[in-house]
This record gives C-alpha cells, sequence and structure tokens, in this order.
C-alpha cells in the first residue's frame, strides 16, 4: 500500500487532523502561514494539499505540484483507478465530520457519491 503525502497549510479543527492522520494511507504534513512561493517550492512531492481559506493557491504552486506527475504510464493508470475508492472515502468521512452538530460554519458544503 503507498502512502500519500498531504500537506495541510492552514490551521484546521484537532478533530479533522485526527481524521486525515487517521488513514493509514496517508502522511500529513502540518505547515502553516505559507506564502504562495513557499508552497511552490515545496509541493512537488505531495499529492494532495489541504487548505481552508488562509491560503492563496496561485497558477505557481499548481504548475509545481503538476510536476510530479507518474513518468510509468502503468503506474500512473492504476493509481487513477485505485486512488478514487481511497478518495471517496475520505470525503466521505470529511463530510460527515463537517456536518457534525459540533461544526458552526457557514463555508462547508457536503459532498455525497453515488456507488
Amino acid at each position: 500500500m503507498k502512502t500519500c503525502r498531504v500537506l495541510l497549510s492552514d490551521a484546521l479543527a484537532e478533530r479533522g487532523v485526527e481524521i486525515l492522520r487517521s488513514h493509514p494511507e496517508l502522511q500529513v504534513d502540518i505547515k502553516t502561514g505559507l506564502k504562495p512561493a513557499q508552497i511552490a517550492e515545496i509541493i512537488a512531492p505531495y499529492d494532495a494539499l489541504v487548505i481552508r481559506s488562509g491560503t492563496k493557491v496561485t497558477r505557481e504552486v499548481i504548475e509545481h505540484a503538476l510536476a510530479h506527475r507518474i513518468k510509468d504510464k502503468a503506474e500512473a493508470s492504476y493509481r487513477r483507478t485505485s486512488a478514487l475508492d481511497k478518495r471517496r472515502r475520505l470525503m466521505e468521512e470529511w463530510a460527515r465530520y463537517c456536518n457534525s452538530p459540533v461544526i458552526h460554519s457557514t463555508g462547508v458544503v457536503s459532498i455525497s457519491f453515488a456507488t
């Protein structure tokens, strides 16, 4: 099982961090307060960037994130198909957390997936 590296660049409630870190296939690094140029410098080895409203994701950040494409076409194809279920599980957990009565936010959108 390959571990996916996740960069969390904004403050997140401790419970949210626990949810992310509870998934064995995720390695979560928390680096808050970074400017876009700093994120661009470190984003390449990460598979995901988790943000809230404090991080500005510029074109430069996106370009650097895309620079780590998998060159082996067979592995890239495998990852596309195998990652979908992992993403679905993660997003379902995240939606449950965001919709819990403890959260008092107007900026959260519920996400659901057809199975």
